[in-house]
């Protein structure tokens, strides 16, 4: 296994190659406004399903889930289905170790 470089980027402070790719990555995924949005509102209300989302959001049923599959490849949220609904909670803790 390869070992991870080190990026020096000012003085004494020095990150993994592997930190600031992730970091950059997230930030990539928060900077679209819509995840960002969705991010929040899982934040703040926990557990919600699709519909919940798109009423809050007022978008279209395929772009929160496109976007929440993003979100999901990333590890930042969870999904557990529940009858007929696909609820969706924050990672906080992915996003805190970050």
């Amino acid at each position: 296994m390869a070992k991870s470089k080190t990026t020096s980027t000012s003085g004494d402070l020095q990150f993994s190659d592997d930190l600031v790719e992730e970091v950059a990555l997230c930030c990539k995924l928060l900077g679209d406004s819509t995840r960002f949005r969705i991010i929040c509102q899982l934040g703040a209300e926990g557990d919600l399903h699709v519909t919940g989302l798109c009423d809050r959001l007022n978008l279209n049923q395929p772009a929160v889930s496109h976007h929440l599959q993003l979100l999901r490849d990333a590890g930042m949220i969870e999904m557990r289905r529940e009858g007929k609904h696909n609820y969706y909670t924050l990672l906080s803790e992915r996003l805190c170790s970050v």
